[in-house]
This record gives structure tokens, sequence and C-alpha cells, in this order.
């Protein structure tokens, strides 16, 4: 009877632990993140980032890395644009700014005391709200033409790396991979030409 109970404590246990590395949030980690960004701007004259003008935040898809992605950046954008409306998909007839972020690649090797992971996402800002040339850039490499309809366009890929040490949780290690993708797209894009910060 004793080692049945033993044996219950026992799973119980490690049910618990195993629930909390698969949905608690929490870390101790000493992390290596390294960056890697390609960044193309095209101004006409002396075109310049429309801060002032509000701008719509599009990280496309409705999952939950999209998601956290799409209110990270937000935050870190928050400094530079004075309205920043989120969206998971652009709206055709937005009238101002567009900003289109397409994750393209995410790899992660989970455990929790050596995680180490990968993400890539390309963008697109185009001042003059332009959907379609914002969309394409971002999701298809579209060629870029200049056109006085749009004097100023940034975009790009941004890749993060990590590899960390410690002990996380599933949880806490996918947001501090998306907080470091959204403070390297933010980076990127304030250190375009034209863009005020």
């Amino acid at each position: 009877m004793d080692a049945r109970r033993i044996l219950l404590v026992a799973v119980l246990l490690l049910a618990l632990v195993g629930a909390l590395f698969a949905f608690a949030d929490f870390q101790v980690l000493e992390s290596e993140t390294t960056a890697n960004a390609s960044v193309g701007t095209s101004q006409l004259g002396d075109a310049a980032a429309p801060v002032e003008r509000p701008v719509q935040l599009v990280v496309l898809g409705e999952d939950p890395h999209a998601s956290m992605l799409r209110g990270d950046l937000a935050t870190e954008l928050s400094s530079t644009f004075q309205s920043i409306e989120q969206a998971p998909e652009p709206t055709a007839d937005w009238n101002g700014s567009i900003l289109v972020v397409d994750l393209r690649e995410r790899s992660v090797q989970y455990n929790p005391v050596a995680p180490s992971g990968r993400v890539t996402a390309s963008f697109a800002f185009v001042g003059s709200g332009n959907v379609s040339l914002a969309t394409g850039l971002a999701t298809e490499g579209s060629s870029l033409v200049v056109t006085n309809a749009d004097p100023y366009v940034v975009h790009g890929e941004v890749t993060v790396s990590d590899r960390s040490r410690g002990l996380v949780s599933r949880p806490a290690y996918r947001a501090h991979l998306q907080g470091a993708l959204a403070e390297e797209l933010a980076t990127a894009l304030g250190r375009a030409p034209g863009m005020v910060e």
C-alpha cells in the first residue's frame, strides 16, 4: 500500500512539473541572441516617414505567434509612431501608413534547460498606405517600382537566432524569442534613412 501511494505521489509530482514547464510563464535564462537584418529604403527627394500619420501594423496570421508579435511590435514602435492600429490582415481602405510583417520561418528546439530557436520575418513599411505594395513586398518579395504615389518605402527581412541556458518554461521561451524579433524589427525600421525617432 505504501509503495502504491509513493508511486501515485511521484506520478502526480511528475505531471505537475510537466504542466509547469508546458503552461507556466517563468524563466531564469542566460541568452546568446544574434540578429541579422537586410533592409532597403526607397525615398523620392527628401521624403521621410510620415510618423505623424496613423500606421496600421499588420502581422499576417491569426495564430498565437502572430498575435504575440503584433502586440510586442506595437509596444516597440510606440515611441516612433503617434498612433498604431493592430490588425491580422490589411484593411484595403486604410487612410494612413502601413507596416506589413510576415513570419517566414520559426523553428524552436525546446527543452527546459537549453532551448534554442530561430525566427525570420519579412516586412514592408509604405508611408502612403499602399496596401497591395506593402503586402506584396512583405509576402512575395515583389519588385519595388518607385513612383510619386509611394515616396517613402522601407522593406527587408530580419532573422533572430537564440541559444539560451538556464531554466525556462515553453511559454516564457516563446515570449523571449518573439520579444527579441519585435525589438530587432523596430530597430531595423528605425535605422532606415528618413525614419524619425
